[in-house]
């Protein structure tokens, strides 16, 4: 007859030969879902030049179409619940409208001009028609203050998209929603060093050191260049196959640094080579 002790030794056995068999299958799932997310360079708000190619335009979009890079941009929503393809809280510097983007509805914005250029705020359903499939698309989802009502909107429409597409998010929520409601879809969780006074010390540690990661279970990471070296990103890749994503890198020696711990880069402002040989 089995001792208790000898019965709590089989129990542990047993406990930690399921998670690890949990866990290999987690991280095959995210090699297999992520795949194009480490290939090529993706373009920081589409190939974008100040002055001439705004940010998160169509055009800066078709530009990088053209060099055949990834895109990533950024969404949010209007007054109205309008999914738009904009980056600033704030209207101020891209249109030299004052005022909040969440404060005004999608009619008195869209004829406003970026850059005082004749581009203008896209929809993301019109960027959506505009790519059709013919690079990836990664969905920064800014949802800090509007988590719960974004995502259906989004989903609602990548439901229907055939071209390749992952979303990521700052917000932890975000990115569970996904899992949960839409687990077929790539998710990227969104990090770095955090020195937001707005958030408490605690929740700062938390945030910069992944916390939420065994929760949401993220298929990628973006995390700030600041924050490479971080002790986590090392933990990360010494110990999993979840593929690192640095942002926002702006120059060549910028991109040779970071590819020593990433996987892959969101760029902007140069060329890179990674990716291009």
């Amino acid at each position: 007859m089995n001792s208790p002790k000898d019965i709590n030794k089989k129990m542990e056995f047993s406990i930690r030969a399921l998670m690890r068999r949990a866990l290999i299958r987690f991280l095959r799932v995210q090699m297999r879902k992520a795949n194009w997310i480490t290939i090529e360079p993706i373009a920081h708000r589409g190939l974008h030049h100040a002055g001439e190619i705004p940010e998160n335009s169509l055009l800066a979009f078709e530009k990088a179409i053209e060099a055949n890079f990834p895109i990533e941009f950024d969404v949010q929503l209007t007054k109205d619940k309008q999914l738009i393809v904009f980056h600033d809280d704030d209207l101020l510097r891209l249109t030299g409208r004052e005022g909040l983007v969440s404060n005004f509805t999608w009619a008195e914005i869209k004829d406003l001009s970026l850059f005082g250029t004749q581009q203008k705020i896209p929809l993301l359903s019109e960027v959506l028609e505009f790519v059709r499939g013919r690079v990836p698309l990664l969905i920064e989802l800014k949802s800090l203050k509007q988590y719960g009502v974004m995502e259906p909107l989004v989903m609602e429409l990548l439901g229907t998209y055939e071209g390749d597409f992952a979303i990521q998010s700052f917000n932890p929520k975000t990115v569970y929603w996904f899992k949960k409601n839409a687990p077929e879809v790539r998710r990227g969780y969104l990090s770095g060093p955090m020195d937001d006074e707005d958030l408490t010390p605690p929740t700062r540690f938390f945030l910069s050191n992944l916390g939420p990661l065994p929760v949401i279970q993220p298929d990628f990471i973006g995390y700030d260049k600041k924050g490479l070296n971080h002790k986590i990103i090392h933990l990360i890749k010494n110990y999993s196959h979840i593929p690192v994503i640095a942002w926002t890198i702006k120059a060549r020696e910028e991109e040779e640094e970071a590819l020593q711990l990433a996987d892959n880069i969101i760029f902007e402002g140069f060329q890179p080579f990674h990716g291009r040989r």
